[in-house]
């Protein structure tokens, strides 16, 4: 998906630089860097890297984006406009109760999800499942050992802050591109004739 957005196959592509490469080499460095970026995970600490990769890059920037979603296309976009665009599509208008949903319960619903992770999350600190060891041979001095062999343990500040970080990447794009973007006019992504 992502090398046939970029390419040019499916549309314009996104950036003027993918579209002079060739779609295999574009495949070809895709592909080499997901590899290289999961590498870490395949190693020996690989679960805990992973482990903090799911635990912090997915749910609450989700979560984010899901509130800006509901509010750029209920409020800025417009509601009219969107069911207008759904009228299109499909010959008819949505129920006033999805427009209620799309205005003002979604948004408020994924706002308090968001407050409270973010809440739960500076209350307890995030803890990570460790490989401790069996009781009668601990991995370490650290801890004791286990009868299941693995304890729940808090991540360290500097996971910590690497996980701030991976929260952080995909929410930044947003509103940099907002206030980049914020005067100039839409444009459309498919022009009628090519339809």
């Amino acid at each position: 998906a992502v090398v046939s957005t970029q390419s040019g196959h499916y549309g314009r592509g996104d950036y003027e630089f993918f579209r002079r490469i060739k779609k295999e080499l574009l495949c070809l460095i895709v592909c080499v860097f997901l590899c290289v970026l999961g590498l870490p995970m395949s190693l020996e600490g690989g679960l805990y890297i992973f482990t903090l990769w799911d635990t912090f890059s997915v749910a609450l920037p989700l979560v984010f984006i899901g509130i800006i979603e509901c509010v750029a296309v209920s409020w800025f976009y417009g509601l009219d406009r969107f069911c207008g665009d759904i009228e299109h599509m499909t010959g008819g208008q949505p129920h006033i109760y999805w427009r209620i949903c799309w205005k003002f319960v979604s948004p408020i619903l994924i706002t308090v999800v968001l407050i409270a992770s973010l809440v739960k999350m500076l209350i307890k600190a995030p803890m990570y499942p460790a490989f401790v060891g069996c009781e009668k041979f601990p991995v370490s001095d650290q801890f004791a050992g286990s009868e299941n062999w693995v304890e729940k343990v808090p991540y360290p500040d500097w996971s910590r802050f690497i996980a701030s970080i991976m929260v952080a990447l995909p929410i930044i794009p947003i509103p940099v591109m907002a206030i980049k973007n914020w005067k100039k006019p839409v444009r459309p992504i498919v022009h009628p004739d090519e339809a």
